[in-house]
């Protein structure tokens, strides 16, 4: 019975979290999110219209987005790549 209320906790903070990347990336075109765990940690691949806006100047943005993804969902070492959609 824990296994299957591990998986169920797992898949509702993939849902939360990708609720909450859609409202904090809604300007740049949010197009989805694939989230992967890995053994280094947890690898999140967005995809946007236009990535610059994730990213932000010098890459503040995505390390203030990378630090509340953190501290919000406690992943461990979560690592965003953000990818743009070729055919919006």
């Amino acid at each position: 019975m824990a296994r299957e209320k591990k998986f169920v906790k797992e898949k509702m903070d993939q849902v939360q979290l990708k609720e909450d990347l859609k409202d904090q990336t809604d300007r740049a075109g949010f197009g989805g999110a694939d989230i992967t765990r890995t053994p280094m940690g947890t690898r999140i691949t967005l995809y946007t219209e236009r990535p610059a806006l994730v990213i932000g100047r010098k890459g503040k943005r995505i390390r203030e987005l990378t630090e509340e993804i953190k501290q919000k969902f406690d992943f461990d070492n979560p690592q965003i790549e953000v990818e743009e959609v070729e055919v919006p």
